[in-house]
C-alpha cells in the first residue's frame, strides 16, 4: 500500500499537460515554426487580454512551457501567466531598447538594445546584466529602417551563445551567461537584419540587406557560401534535413542546397515578403503582401495550395503552424487559421487595430500583440462563450475582472539588519621594578708615615622583575544586510473604448461638368476611424438577372483632415445611373459602422476653381488669375496647354502648404518666357481629389 501511495503522489506532482517550449522567435534555432504536442482547436476565444504601456512592432511574446510567458513593448519587459493573465511583474527597459526578440536561456531573459545586451532575471525580473558592445550609430543592432515592415536586427540562440546582425553587415557573438563579447566577423556589404537559423552540424544561414544570403560556419564565423538573390532578405529562413527555405523582398520564395547554396528551386508570388515560415510536413508554408498565404514543397517548389483571397496581408507577419493548423496575423485587424493540409479558412479571431508582429504558441494557447495597445492570449473555447472579436468584448463590469488592463506599480522596502562584530585585543605593558643591594669593602693602606687612610667602595647589584599588565580593548564592526523587498500592485485601467459608440457616415458625390472621369465621393465619419471605409457603388438596375456588378473602393484619407474621405469615381461604361452607396467602417474602438443610401451632390467646377478675366492682352500687362480650393497636405498641378494638347507652362507642381484658397496667375508666356501667339489656351488644375479644366483667350 505504501508503494502505491508513493506512485499516486508522483503522478501528482506531474502537470495534466506538457507543452513545447517556445523560447525564442519562430520557436527553435533552425526557426521550423513548428511543434506538435497536446495542440490547439478552433475555434477558439479570446481568453484574455491586457493592456501594454506602448506599441512596438517588433517581438513575439516567448514561453518555456513553465506556465508563463514574457513579451515587450517599447519601454518595459513583462511577465504574464498564461492561463489568466496576471500580471507578475513589469519591468522598464533603458531608452536604446530595439524593436528585436526576447530570447529564454536558462535563468535570464534576453533582449538586444540598439548598442549593448541586456538580461532580466527570470523569476525577479531584476537586471542580471546590461553590456554595451561598443558600437555607434553607423553599426548598431537597428536597422535604420523606419517601416512597419522591417524588423530591427532579431539574435538567435545557439550553443549558449547570442548571435545578431548589425546594420553594418557584421555578426556579433555574445556569452548568453555574462553578456560578454565572444568575438564579430564582417559578413555582408549591408545590414543583417533577420535571425541566423542554425543546423544540427552548427552551420548558420541568413539573408542581408545587401541581395546575398550567407552560409557561416558557427564557430569560425567563416563564410561557407553566399548566394545572389537579387533583393534583400529580410525574413528568417527555416533549415530541415533537406534544405534551407526564406522569401526575397521582391516576393520569391527559395528553396536552397545547404551544401552548396545552388538554387533548389524558386516560386514567384504576386507582391513583396519580409516574413519568416514554417515546415510541416515536407512542406513550406509563408505569407505574403499579395493577400495569400502559400504552400509549397520543399523537394520540389510546387505549389500545394494557396488560401482563399484574405482582406489582410502577410508581408511581415510570420506563420506558425501548431498540428494541422496554420496560425498568421493579418495587418488589418485579424489572426487567421487555416488548415495546413488544404489552406482553407478555418476561423478568425479579431483585435481592434492593426497587427504588425507574430504570433506565438505558448502553453496550449496562442499570443500576439496588437497596435491597439493589447496583448491577446487565445485558446480554445470549451465551456466558456466562445467570442473571439474583441469588438465585441464583455460590459465594463466583465472587462474589470476578466480582460483587465495592468498598470504595475513597484515599491521597494529595504529592511536593515546589523551584525555585530567583537574583537579583543590584549596589550601588555612591562613595569620594571628595582632592587638595590649595597656591599662595602674597606681596604687599608698602610704608609711609612704610619698614616692610615680608609677607602670605601660600594658596588650596587639591580636585579629587574618585569610585571605584565593586561589591558583589552573590544571594537564592534557594524555589517548592515539590505534586503529590497518589489511589491507589484496591479490597477485596473478602465477601457477607454467602452463608452464610444459606432461611427456614422454621410455621403456626397462631387461632380466635375468639365471631363466624365474625374468625379469622386466625398465620405465624413462621426468618429475616428482604425483604417479608411469600404465604399461600395450599386448602379442603377443591379437586379439578379442583371449583369452590371457592384463597384468596390477603399477611400483614402483626405489629407489635413481626421474624419474626411474620398474615392476617386472613374465611370465606368454603361455603369448607368447608381441607385445607393454602401459605406462600412470601424472606430478606433473596433465599433463597426455602416450607411446604406443615397447621397448628396454637388458641382466643384464653379466653387473649387474660378478663372478671372479669362481673355488677356499680355502686351498690355493683362494676366489670367486662377483661384482654387485644396486641403493642405494635397498634390497641385497647373498646367497651361493649346488647343491641341501641348504643354505650353507649368505654373505650380507640388504639395499644397495651406488649406483654402490658392492662388496661381498666367501673364501669357511660356516656359522660355516668350509671349505666346493668340488663341485659345487651356488652364488643367489637377489635385488628388479633381481635374478641372478652364479655357482662357490671348489676344494680340
Amino acid at each position: 500500500m505504501r508503494k502505491l501511495t508513493g506512485v499516486l503522489f508522483i503522478l501528482l506532482l506531474l502537470p495534466a499537460f506538457c507543452f513545447g517550449s517556445w523560447e525564442q522567435f519562430q520557436k527553435d534555432e533552425a526557426h521550423t515554426a513548428n511543434i506538435c504536442d497536446t495542440g490547439i482547436k478552433v475555434p477558439l476565444c479570446i481568453k484574455w487580454r491586457a493592456k501594454l504601456g506602448t506599441i512596438y512592432h517588433g517581438s513575439a511574446p516567448v514561453g518555456a512551457g513553465d506556465g508563463t510567458f514574457y513579451v515587450h513593448d517599447s519601454s518595459s519587459i513583462y511577465r504574464f501567466n498564461t492561463s489568466n493573465g496576471d500580471l507578475i511583474f513589469r519591468k522598464n527597459l533603458p531608452a536604446s531598447a530595439a524593436n528585436t526578440n526576447l530570447i529564454i536561456y536558462s535563468d535570464k531573459v534576453i533582449l538586444l538594445g540598439s548598442y549593448s545586451i541586456m538580461a532580466f532575471d527570470r523569476v525577479k525580473g531584476t537586471v542580471m546584466y546590461n553590456v554595451s558592445m561598443g558600437l555607434g550609430s553607423s553599426n548598431c543592432f537597428c536597422s535604420g529602417v523606419s517601416s512597419y515592415y522591417v524588423n530591427d536586427p532579431i539574435p538567435a540562440l545557439h550553443n549558449g551563445k547570442i548571435y545578431a546582425g548589425t546594420k553594418d553587415g557584421y555578426i556579433f557573438v555574445i556569452n548568453a551567461d555574462t553578456g560578454a563579447f565572444i568575438k564579430k566577423a564582417k559578413i555582408a556589404a549591408a545590414g543583417v537584419l533577420a535571425a541566423p537559423s542554425f543546423d544540427a552540424d552548427g552551420m548558420m544561414y541568413f539573408g542581408a540587406n545587401d541581395n546575398y544570403f550567407y552560409a557561416v560556419d558557427g564557430e569560425t564565423l567563416a563564410i561557407k557560401w553566399k548566394q545572389y538573390m537579387a533583393s534583400p532578405v529580410y525574413g528568417t529562413a527555416s533549415v530541415d534535413g533537406n534544405g534551407v527555405y526564406f522569401a526575397s523582398q521582391i516576393g520569391k520564395v527559395y528553396g536552397l542546397n545547404k551544401l552548396t547554396g545552388a538554387i533548389k528551386w524558386s516560386y514567384l508570388t504576386g507582391s513583396w515578403m519580409n516574413s519568416s515560415g514554417s515546415i510541416h510536413n515536407g512542406n513550406f508554408i509563408i505569407g505574403s503582401d499579395d493577400r495569400y498565404v502559400y504552400c509549397l514543397n520543399t523537394l520540389t517548389g510546387a505549389l500545394v495550395w494557396r488560401s482563399v483571397f484574405l482582406i489582410d496581408n502577410f508581408a511581415k507577419m510570420s506563420c506558425i503552424t501548431i498540428c494541422n493548423e496554420v496560425f498568421i496575423t493579418g495587418c488589418v485587424d485579424r489572426l487567421v487559421m487555416l488548415n495546413a493540409d488544404t489552406g482553407a479558412t478555418d476561423s478568425t479571431c479579431h483585435s481592434t487595430a492593426s497587427n504588425f508582429s507574430s504570433p506565438a504558441y505558448i502553453d496550449g494557447r496562442i499570443a500576439f500583440v496588437s497596435n491597439d495597445y493589447y496583448l491577446y492570449v487565445m485558446g480554445e473555447c470549451g465551456n466558456c462563450p466562445c467570442s473571439c472579436d474583441a469588438t465585441m468584448m464583455p460590459t465594463e463590469a466583465a472587462i474589470r475582472t476578466a480582460v483587465p488592463a495592468y498598470t504595475a506599480t513597484f515599491t521597494a522596502t529595504e529592511t536593515f539588519t546589523g551584525t555585530f562584530t567583537q574583537t579583543a585585543t590584549d596589550t601588555f605593558t612591562p613595569t620594571p621594578t628595582f632592587t638595590g643591594t649595597f656591599t662595602q669593602t674597606s681596604t687599608d693602606t698602610y704608609t711609612a708615615t704610619s698614616t692610615f687612610t680608609p677607602t670605601a667602595t660600594m658596588t650596587p647589584s639591580f636585579t629587574a622583575t618585569a610585571t605584565p599588565t593586561a589591558t583589552s580593548t573590544c571594537t564592534d564592526t557594524i555589517t548592515p544586510t539590505y534586503t529590497r523587498t518589489p511589491t507589484a500592485t496591479a490597477v485596473d485601467t478602465v477601457d477607454p473604448c467602452i463608452a464610444s459608440a459606432a461611427p456614422k457616415f454621410s455621403v456626397k458625390m462631387v461632380l466635375d461638368p468639365e471631363t466624365g472621369n474625374n468625379d469622386f465621393f466625398e465620405i465624413a465619419s462621426t468618429e475616428q476611424l482604425s483604417s479608411p471605409p469600404i465604399l461600395t457603388v450599386y448602379p442603377h438596375g443591379n437586379t439578379c438577372g442583371s449583369k452590371k456588378e457592384t463597384l468596390t473602393f477603399t477611400a483614402v484619407l483626405i489629407p489635413g483632415s481626421a474624419n474626411k474621405y474620398a474615392v476617386l469615381y472613374p465611370k465606368q461604361t454603361g455603369f448607368g445611373d447608381i441607385d445607393r452607396v454602401v459605406v462600412t467602417g470601424k472606430s478606433a474602438c473596433g465599433r463597426e459602422g455602416k450607411y446604406d443610401g443615397g447621397f448628396d451632390k454637388e458641382v466643384i467646377s464653379k466653387k473649387d476653381v474660378v478663372i478671372f478675366k479669362n481673355v488677356i492682352n499680355p502686351d498690355e500687362g493683362e494676366r489670367a488669375r486662377i483661384t482654387y480650393k485644396v486641403n493642405d497636405g494635397t498634390n497641385v498641378k497647373i498646367n497651361v496647354y493649346t488647343r491641341k494638347g501641348a504643354i505650353v507652362r507649368t505654373l505650380f507642381d507640388g504639395k499644397a502648404a495651406l488649406k483654402g484658397n490658392c492662388e496661381a496667375v498666367w501673364d501669357g508666356k511660356d516656359a522660355s518666357g516668350k509671349t505666346v501667339s493668340s488663341g485659345i489656351y487651356m488652364i488643367i488644375v489637377e489635385t488628388d481629389l479633381y481635374t478641372v479644366r478652364e479655357k482662357v483667350a490671348v489676344t494680340r
